[in-house]
């Protein structure tokens, strides 16, 4: 099964915060949504921390 560009992104970024929180990444669970709860926490946190870097960016651009 091949993967989108988005399903790339957020591979990388489940096995980034499976090594934070000392859990094994398996493709398998990530293709399912099996994905432990403190992974997922440590996801969100990471994706409303890029999306607040990008406004800031968008923000700086429009000049505001």
């Amino acid at each position: 099964m091949k993967m989108t560009e988005l399903q790339k992104l957020e591979y990388r970024l489940y096995r980034k915060e499976c090594r934070i929180s000392n859990v094994e990444p398996v493709l398998a669970d990530f293709l399912a949504g099996e994905i432990p709860s403190c992974v997922t926490y440590q996801m969100e946190l990471e994706q409303n921390e890029m999306e607040w870097e990008r406004r800031k960016v968008m923000a700086a651009a429009a000049g505001r």
